[in-house]
Order: structure tokens, then sequence, then C-alpha cells
């Protein structure tokens, strides 16, 4: 990656926000404590504690009615499946229906369910989803949700009692059979191998391709019989090294889609295959030829379609957000918001228009609907999918998207009328389920057996690139299930000097976070930092300094939670730096994983990249490129 291209890394929307005052249980104030790592609020860890009951894989908890499926080929053909034609979708007795409904996040989080659920019971908010006239959900998870050793957590169960003792593949199966027999279609999306953050691939260090298949084909038996869960989103929003069009086995996205989808076809060749775009097409040398956002990126469909075992199964799928979430170029094109129309047409509505496919906008949203910015994209794109009777589902049915908002006010329970009201204008009709109750339980997706027990988090929102002060957050995160002693860990943060190359000119301070609610901060008697040269190491061609971070005896980890504080790096002379040119320096709007980042345990490298073998990985990738660019001259 070059600076430039880190300079301008996309920024995704998935900062989930703290909400106070929005309800009490048992007297103790509701925080949805939730991010891109999903913390949970002390009221919740209290009611969690007080009435759940954690399952095992050797308990069976109550879980929903699963009548004995019929299976056969001629007892699906009369389920109301969809399937497409063209660029439409239809219904089992060939009528067109148009898919238009919202997202509902929360499964994918540490929560390990739907988000709302401190606040309401979830019967009423789908009784409400369906009121609203919305006739779909698309439902993100993560393959943690799967490990029935993790608690669900969230939840109020005195309002929700008949989840108690579920784990989260079991609240699943409730809200996707309560949504089936309200008549609302499933969408199921992979959001995240894990609960922590969102993956560019749709592989990991924690989820292998063969692992991510085999979930999707597992996942296609536990539901086969009900026709409320149409299809699979095989991966949400490839991006960074993902492409389309390249043919490398390591990279390309439409040739992990069509592997999986034509498995999962083998279990049930009646889903529908949601296949996103990337975030950039690149060439075969590296350039960059056109960069949208995460998810967005159909141009090469036109040229590398999605080729399925299984006929008119293919919907493709784009991701389109507003000035809300990142300022693009195309939102101060003078002719704003008349260009827009024209850039959807070229980026994946061609699709379309063009008789290929259907179109599905699996997520879209922002704060405004009004006469500002992000309202007049947020109005052109609604005309737009309306006038080309495209399918979406809007992000979010949730009140806590914090780029975004959603649906519902902060009280989880009002709605915010100028959003309902604008998307009243465009919504297809109710969908018949003919036997939404069936669920197979002996089919459970295995948890992946590569899962980390600790990495590291980070946030930092200066989102300048010349400043006196370094203000990034970092975050231990222990993922297991016992409390982690953090004696023997050090945390690397690596950080050009700019033009100070003598560590004694720098100092570093702890402070705070600024993250609200999220794991518990350290102060500076548990922590203690201080700037290390880092010999021989170049970034970028800038010298390399770093602060190492140990903490001090009894600094502890909570089980499934992570530790944070603030760094705070300056200059004893006052001076500037450049932080584009810093090698872990990321503008992040809340914690993440961040490989830039390394965590060390014992002396050894659990976590993270450093910079030298950043450099020589990227150094034998250019030299890849230079020989099939010398290759391709001597043609």
């Amino acid at each position: 990656m070059t600076l430039e291209r880190h300079k301008h890394t996309r920024v995704t929307r998935r900062r989930f926000v703290t909400l106070s005052g929005i309800g009490t249980i048992l007297g103790a104030s509701l925080l949805s404590a939730c991010g891109r790592t999903v913390p949970r609020a002390p009221a919740m860890q209290a009611i969690e504690r007080e009435t759940a009951v954690p399952p095992t894989a050797a308990t069976s908890p109550t879980s929903v009615a699963s009548p004995a499926a019929d299976t056969t080929t001629d007892a699906l053909a009369k389920l109301n499946y969809l399937h497409t034609d063209g660029p439409t979708i239809r219904d089992s007795q060939g009528r067109e229906v148009t898919l238009t409904g919202l997202n509902w996040f929360g499964m994918e989080t540490e929560t390990l369910a739907p988000h709302g659920l401190w606040a309401r019971k979830y019967a009423d908010m789908l009784d409400q989803i369906v009121q609203l006239g919305y006739n779909c959900l698309r439902l993100p998870f993560s393959n943690e949700l799967f490990d029935p050793n993790l608690q669900p957590n969230g939840i109020d169960f005195f309002l929700n009692s008949d989840l108690k003792g579920l784990n989260g593949l079991q609240i699943m199966d409730k809200i996707v059979v309560e949504a089936g027999k309200r008549g609302l279609k499933i969408i199921l999306d992979q959001h995240r191998p894990t609960t922590d953050s969102q993956s560019s691939l749709w592989y990991t260090s924690e989820l292998t391709t063969e692992e991510w298949i085999d979930q999707w084909r597992t996942l296609a038996r536990r539901y086969l019989g009900n026709d409320a869960v149409i299809g699979a989103d095989l991966h949400n929003e490839p991006s960074g090294d993902a492409t389309w069009g390249s043919g490398d086995p390591q990279t390309s996205w439409p040739r992990a889609a069509e592997a999986c989808a034509n498995e999962i076809l083998k279990v049930n060749p009646h889903w529908l295959i949601f296949v996103e775009g990337v975030e950039k097409i690149v060439d075969k040398f590296g350039n960059v030829f056109d960069w949208t956002w995460q998810g967005g990126e159909l141009i090469n469909a036109r040229v590398r379609p999605i080729k399925l075992d299984v006929p008119n199964r293919l919907v493709y799928s784009a991701h389109d957000y507003g000035p809300s979430v990142y300022d693009q170029g195309w939102f101060n094109d003078p002719k704003f918001p008349e260009n827009l129309p024209a850039f959807w047409d070229f980026h994946w509505g061609y699709l379309q228009k063009q008789g290929i496919a259907p179109i599905f906008v699996g997520e879209f949203g922002g704060p405004s609907v009004g006469n500002d910015k992000d309202g007049l994209w947020q109005r052109t794109l609604v005309d737009y999918l309306k006038t080309n009777r495209m399918h979406y589902t809007y992000w979010a049915f949730n009140a806590n998207s914090a780029d975004t908002g959603g649906i519902l006010q902060p009280d989880w329970k009002s709605i915010n009328d100028a959003k309902q009201a604008l998307l009243r204008t465009y919504q297809g009709g109710m969908i018949e389920n003919r036997a939404p109750e069936v669920v197979d339980t002996s089919a459970v997706p295995k948890v992946s057996t590569h899962r980390l027990p600790v990495k590291a988090l980070h946030f930092d929102n200066t989102a300048v690139e010349w400043t006196t002060i370094l203000k990034p957050e970092l975050y231990v995160m222990n993922k297991t299930l016992d409390p982690m002693n953090l004696a023997d860990v050090e945390l690397r943060y690596w950080f050009a000097p700019n033009g100070e190359a003598d560590p004694s000119a720098h100092v570093v301070r702890i402070g705070g976070t600024s993250t609200k609610d999220f794991g518990k901060v350290l102060s500076a008697d548990q922590v203690k930092a201080e700037i290390v040269a880092d010999p021989n190491v170049m970034y970028a061609g800038n010298p390399v300094l770093y602060v190492r971070v140990t903490f001090a005896p009894g600094v502890v980890a909570p089980k499934r939670d992570c530790v944070g504080f603030g760094l705070q790096v300056q200059k004893r002379n006052g001076g500037q730096y450049y932080q584009p040119s810093h090698y872990s320096y990321r503008d992040y709007h809340w914690p993440s994983e961040w490989k830039r980042i390394g965590l060390y345990q014992a002396g050894k490298l659990v976590w993270g990249v450093d910079p030298r073998t950043y450099e020589e990985t990227e150094a034998a990738k250019d030299r890849a490129l230079m020989a099939q660019r010398a290759k391709y001259l001597t043609k």
C-alpha cells in the first residue's frame, strides 16, 4: 500500500454509539454500549448475571418450534421461494416482487443478539417493522454467533423471557421464525468473521475459506424448507485487497463467491445468492482505476460476471452512503445531486437497467433527508431506486448507528418520521411465507478453530495530517472466557519522528479514552509508556520510533472484554508531526482491529505486523508487479 492509498483509506460505516437515557431496567440507566467491537453496558451486565443461564454445547435450552421439514424436490417447489428472471425477482407463482426492508444489526457484535432488546420485546419490534410497511430483513451475523459457550447479552429477559437460556444461534432461529410468521423475508448476512471488526477479504487468520464455505453450507441446511429465509449475502463489503477480475485465488472475490454460492446451492437450490461489489478496480499492475464505497464497486461485472451452477439465483448487491460517512469527490461535483444517477448507473445500476440481473442495495442510510448535502443524496437515491424498481434494505432499523442514525429514535420506540416518510414512498408489498417455522436444529455451523485469544484495537479520530500531538487510543481485547493477566503483554505504536530521530526528543503521557463506555479505562499508574528507536527500520522512507507500552502488576483484562488508554505523544520543542507518514496511524472513528499495532506476549509478536515485515512484503509485491510489467512489455 502506498502512502497515497494509506492516506485515502476509505472509512466504512460501522460505528455504533452509546446512547444514554433510553430507558431503565431495575432502576438502572440503559446504555446501548456498542461499537465495531461492542462492549456490554454495565447495567446490562448486571441483568445478564441475574437472569441469564449460560448455554453450553451439552445443554438444550428451550428453542423455537421446529416442525419436520419435507425437503423433497416436490415439497420445496410448493414453497414460496423467490427466483430471478433477468432484472426481476419473482415469487413461486411468477409474480414480480420488490424487496424493500431494513437491516437490524447486533448478532454480529459481542451482544450476539439484535440490538434494542434491552429496551423492548423483540416481538413488538418485529410487529413494528411490518406495520411500517417493510417486507424483508437483512440480518448480520459473525462466525462467533455459533459458539454455544458464548453468552448473549444486552437483553432484558423480563421483557424477552423466551430468549432466556438460548445461545446466539438459537436467538437467530427465534428472530427468523417470528419474522417469517409475520410475513417478512429474511436475508442472512455474513457481516464479520468475529465480533470485533469487519474484514476486507472473506477469509482471515481467524476464519479460513473452507470454514466460511462450510458455515454457509450448514446454514443452508439449517433453514432448508423455511421459505422465509430467501438467501445468503455471502460476505459484507469486500474491500482492501479484494479484486474483481484479477483471477488471483487469494484476492479474487468473484471466484470465491462462485465457489461458496455453488456449495450453498447444492444444499438449497432455491436460495438467492447476493454478491456484493468490491471497493476499487485495480489492474494487474497495481494501478487503481476507480474507487468507491466498500461493497459498491461492480464496474467489472461487465467483463467478469458471476456464474452460478443454478440459473436464476444471482442478485448483485451494492452499498452506497452519503457525505456523513465520507465526503467523496462526487458529492462536491458542481452538478450535485444531478450527477448521482449517472454515477450509480455506471457503477452498478447498469446491471438491472440492461436486464442482466436484479440490483439490491443492501445498505444505505444517513442522518438527514432534508435539503443539506446528505439529505439531497439520500432523497435522490430513493428516487433512483423507485424509478428503476430496485431492491433495498435500509441501514438501519437500529437507533444506534452513529454515522447514519436509523428508523428508530434513541428511545428505541419512536420513529424518525422524516426518514420513514421518505422510505414510505417506495415500498413493495408483503410476500407470502408457507413454512416459516422450519428449523433443522441438528445443523449447527462449526466454530472456527483459528480464533485468537488476544488482539489489539485502535482508535484515532484526530482527522488531521499535521499536528503537534499524537492522540491514538489503544486497547487490549481479551477474547477468552477467563480474565487475562497483562503482566507479560507489550503494545507497540510505531510512528515517524519527522525530523527528530532521537527518542529523547519526544515525550509520551498516558491519558483517558474518548469512547464512552468502551471496556475498562486504565489510569496512568497502570500503564507505562516509553519512546524507543527501531534501528534499521524504515517506513515510506522515514525512520521509525515506537511507543512501547507495558502494564503494571495486577492489571487484568476481563473475560470477553478489553482495557484501554490514550497516548499523548509530543515533541519537546513543540514541533509538528505528519501523521500520514506514521506506520501505525489510521484515522478511524471507533475502536477496531488494526494490524499495524503490535501486541507481544512474553516477547513474541502474537498480533499485528511490524514495519519491517510490512515493508518486506510490500517490496516483494512491487517486485512481482515489475516482473509482470517487464513480461508484458517484451511481448
